[in-house]
C-alpha cells in the first residue's frame, strides 16, 4: 500500500513538473509576443516564477500560476510586467510603466 502511494505521489509530482514546464514556455512566449507587439524590448529571454495557488473556474478547481518579466521602453529603462495563468489559459498580462524598484 505504501509503495502504491509512493507511486501516486511521484506521478503527481511528475505532472506538476510537466505543466510547469509548459506554463512557464507559454508565459514567455506571451511576453516576448506582446512586448513586440507593442515595440518594447523583452529582457532575459523568459519569465521567472512569482507564485501559484488554486482558484476554483467554472466549477472545477485549477492551477493559478505568476510569472514576472522584465522589458525595456524606447529610452531603454527597465520595468516589470506581469503574466497570470489559469491552467494553460491567460488571464493577465500586464506591464508596469514605472521604473523597477530598487
Amino acid at each position: 500500500m505504501e509503495y502504491l502511494l509512493a507511486l501516486v505521489a511521484l506521478g503527481v509530482a511528475g505532472w506538476l513538473w510537466h505543466t510547469g514546464l509548459e506554463a512557464r514556455e507559454l508565459a514567455t512566449q506571451l511576453a516576448r509576443e506582446h512586448c513586440a507587439g507593442v515595440d518594447l524590448q523583452f529582457l532575459d529571454g523568459t519569465v521567472a516564477y512569482a507564485g501559484s495557488g488554486l482558484e476554483r473556474r467554472y466549477g472545477k478547481v485549477q492551477l493559478r500560476r505568476q510569472y514576472r518579466f522584465e522589458f525595456a521602453d524606447r529610452d531603454g529603462q527597465r520595468h516589470v510586467g506581469k503574466v497570470v495563468l489559469i491552467g494553460l489559459q491567460l488571464e493577465e498580462l500586464r506591464l508596469d510603466t514605472g521604473p523597477i524598484p530598487r
